[in-house]
């Protein structure tokens, strides 16, 4: 259905454990809170957005169980995607390629389940502060930060060869050095 080697290693890692917290909570279908879940747990992006947001995995299991009734299902031999969750995963794919990434990444899909707005998750971010607002400057902020910080190392080691070319003003971070663009 989906090219998932789109998906980074770590996009892939959440859709796996998204699967595991369904399991977990005995449910038949994995759901949009069951991967809002997963990627409060990440290492990666959308888990250090989520912490930044002060969102963590104990709010967001207890806040998920206050909108769910927690009515016990009996293991289902197969946990299959919502239609909800098929369309973050869709959302997911044109927030990555509008946003110009090669691969569906962990923050793609965290946008994707505010953008979707209708699902378990999306509720339950919004009440804990997570709002598609917030997550987007977020995103935004570690991007540049992370340019810059790209930026720093071109200057780094334009200074350490000794070229002594001062930065063109108004020229792109890291193009007034020897190397180019980086």
């Amino acid at each position: 259905m989906y090219p998932f080697e789109r998906f980074t290693d770590g996009a892939r890692r959440a859709l796996a454990r998204a699967q595991d917290e369904a399991g977990a909570a005995n449910q038949p279908y994995i759901g949009t809170e069951h991967l809002a879940l997963a990627l409060a747990r990440d290492d990666g992006a959308a888990g250090h957005l989520l912490r930044d947001l002060g969102v963590t995995y104990e709010g967001m299991t207890a806040q998920i169980a206050t909108v769910l009734d927690s009515v016990e299902m009996p293991r289902a031999p197969r946990i299959i995607p919502t239609s909800r969750m098929k369309r973050v995963t869709e959302l997911a794919f044109q927030e990555a390629t509008s946003a110009g990434a090669e691969q569906v990444g962990t923050e793609h899909m965290l946008v994707a389940l505010l953008v979707e707005a209708e699902g378990v998750a999306a509720r339950v971010l919004d009440e804990l502060g997570a709002t598609l607002p917030r997550v987007r400057r977020a995103i935004r902020a570690s991007l540049e930060e992370r340019a810059a910080e790209r930026g720093g190392i071109v200057d780094a080691v334009t200074i350490a060869q000794g070229t002594g070319s001062a930065p063109v003003p108004g020229a792109p971070a890291g193009t007034s050095s020897s190397l180019g663009m980086a």
